[in-house]
């Protein structure tokens, strides 16, 4: 089992020295005073191989073995699941359905050489970070380059490649590279999240229907829509057959239904992101008509909200008790107050519906402004209204533009729907801002660290466009405070990813498999997410 060594609790040096430590920290008045360097309080971590005490626990006969590892496995696996699971979701577990994917592995048989590694070293590494001990951090970079290596073979073995404890593989080392970040950006954490996305379309709908098959799925669907957001391309989890299939003739959460409603926005956004290669005129077609696929996804969100929302309130304010760099003396907290939840999961319900309100009005407003400052050729007169096809005249234009005449356009702007204010995208970003007391508490786990992260970089993005003229000799101070939160979270709840991707530009892509990472373990990018006999 994993411990820690010895039992006094004085620091280093006195322990070594043999005398009575005042516990006085960071340094004991005992070293100060005899101008001695205190060692400090940390422990070495131990691992105690208690595979014999485990047995006699268990009434193995004689005739029964027990392995070592595998027992060091379990313990390691343990203490990662107690750091990365809310208390309650502990407590709870067995009442509902699985809110993480390690709780779902739990009901694998057999998990194989690739997860088994995937997991020691996702377990080793996080023991490391959290207690700062270097020596166990390289030893689940060890693990991780093993995990690596079987899960490449995993891949390349037709018998393998298609189970579900190789995609659970996968996962886990996407969520190694989530809590470790190996390099100094998120491009390992894209490129094992852009392969699972790969392995889970070589398998097909159809093997998504079991319950372990339907459970992994569900979980791989936030990160490939996170991940398709961040990059501003779309996914095939938009398309129909993936948002039914998998839950055949059962019904969808509520959470299962949002998921398919933020599944279609980053089709919007790659499109939004072709407009300007463009032709004047094609360009301000194609606007209008994203204009008018982002007022209906808008709709339907709202529909959802609706629906969504029971008779009592789902979450509350009090008294924000976090510090940031950002509060004044004068002009006192940014945030004074924090929304708080009946639990972790209604909290991610709302930061992902926050979120998409952000993201889904904030594309509004640009196409609407690249719209008002559009160059139309006025050379030719409108044709008779008769001759207008309805799409055309519906969205402003005074004249058919579908193609069949010349290149000049004539539209009305005031005929087009007018985007939402400033205000209106500052209230969910103000939402996001007042959960981060909540999720980045250590009872919520590294769950609820991480829930938060991605909604509040759109918060970040969102304040950062705001204008704040009151403010001027202070700054933007809810964007400083945003940024000084992720910050936070990187340090407080040791989560490197939160602050790798503050500094990360929305549609970043890294270069997979261009053959630029030094070093192998920093970035799978070699890992082939294909099928073994090349189809």
């Amino acid at each position: 089992m994993v411990g820690v060594a010895g039992r006094s609790k004085g620091c280093h040096t006195c322990r070594q020295r043999k005398i009575r430590c005042d516990l006085q920290q960071p340094e004991c008045a005992r070293c100060m005073k005899s101008n001695r360097t205190c060692g400090g309080y940390q422990r070495a971590i131990v691992f105690k191989d208690e595979s014999t005490k485990l047995a006699r626990r268990a009434h193995v006969t004689s005739t029964a073995v027990v392995d070592p590892q595998h027992a060091v496995r379990a313990q390691l696996f343990s203490v990662f699941l107690n750091d990365h699971l809310p208390v309650a979701e502990k407590h709870h577990a067995s009442q509902r359905e699985p809110m993480s994917w390690v709780q779902i592995i739990l009901d694998f048989a057999d998990p194989g050489k690739a997860l088994s590694s995937a997991l020691s070293a996702l377990s080793m590494a996080r023991l490391g970070r959290v207690n700062q001990d270097r020596t166990v951090s390289m030893q689940g970079q060890r693990l991780y380059a093993q995990a690596l290596s079987e899960l490449q073979k995993a891949l390349w073995d037709q018998s393998q490649m298609f189970r579900d404890e190789t995609l659970a593989a996968c996962k886990a080392l996407e969520t190694y590279e989530l809590l470790e970040c190996s390099d100094d950006r998120i491009d390992a954490w894209m490129v094992h999240g852009t392969g699972m996305a790969r392995l889970v379309q070589l398998r097909g709908v159809n093997r998504h229907t079991s319950d372990l098959g339907r459970q992994l799925f569900i979980r791989f669907r936030d990160v490939e829509i996170i991940q398709c957001l961040s990059m501003r391309r779309s996914t095939f989890l938009a398309d129909p057959e993936w948002s039914s299939i998998p839950w055949g003739n059962g019904p969808k959460t509520t959470d299962d239904q949002l998921l398919d409603l933020m599944a279609k926005m980053p089709a919007i956004f790659e499109e939004a992101d072709s407009i300007p290669a463009m032709h004047p005129r094609d360009a301000v077609l194609a606007r209008l008509s994203l204009m008018n696929r982002c007022w209906d996804l808008q709709a339907e969100f709202e529909r959802w909200y609706e629906q969504a929302q029971p008779s009592t309130p789902e979450y509350w304010s009090v008294f924000a008790t976090i510090s940031n760099p950002t509060d004044d003396p004068v002009l006192g907290k940014v945030f004074p107050t924090a929304l708080y939840f009946p639990s972790l999961r209604l909290a991610i319900r709302y930061l992902y519906y926050w979120t998409s309100i952000i993201l889904v009005q904030s594309t509004i407003r640009i196409t609407w402004f690249a719209l008002e400052g559009a160059e139309i050729d006025y050379s030719k007169p409108p044709h008779p209204a008769e001759k207008r096809c309805r799409d055309c005249s519906t969205a402003g234009l005074t004249f058919c533009s579908c193609g069949r005449e010349s290149n000049s356009i004539r539209f009305d702007m005031s005929k087009v729907r007018t985007p939402p204010d400033h205000e209106a995208l500052a209230e969910p970003a103000r939402n996001i801002a007042r959960s981060v007391e909540y999720c980045s508490q250590p009872e919520q786990g590294n769950l609820g660290a991480i829930a938060v992260v991605f909604p509040l970089r759109a918060a970040t993005e969102c304040f950062q466009h705001r204008p704040y003229p009151e403010e001027h000799e202070k700054g933007n101070r809810p964007h400083q405070w945003c940024q000084a939160a992720l910050e936070a979270i990187s340090v407080t709840r040791h989560l490197p990813f939160s602050s790798r991707i503050r500094r990360t530009a929305w549609g970043y892509r890294p270069s997979i498999g261009s053959g630029k990472q030094k070093n192998p373990c920093s970035c799978p990018g070699s890992l082939a997410y294909e099928s073994g006999d090349g189809d």
